[in-house]
């Protein structure tokens, strides 16, 4: 029984994709958790986002970056604090 109701759980890589096809984001779940490096991108294939979770949570240094690939801002975690963020362009 326990098995059937954690079924629903998201575990592994998930990757999401635009109707475009281009990619639209990837990183992976744990006991439906989001656990490790996260990435995403812009519709036009730029760089979006990039950072670590842990247990759900924000953690360590995220980059965001603009649609045009340059960086927009960085932003570091702590267990899904916001602690501090640096310049924007």
């Amino acid at each position: 029984y326990l098995l059937s109701q954690m079924s629903w759980f998201q575990d592994g890589l998930w990757k999401a994709w635009y109707n475009t096809g281009k990619q639209k984001f990837e990183g992976a779940y744990v006991n439906g958790m989001k656990t490790g490096t996260w990435k995403g991108w812009h519709w036009n294939g730029k760089q979006e986002f990039e950072g670590e979770f842990i247990n759900n949570m924000k953690h360590g240094r995220w980059t965001h970056w603009d649609e045009f690939g340059e960086i927009s801002e960085r932003i570091t975690y702590s267990h899904g604090k916001r602690l501090r963020a640096g310049q924007r362009k």
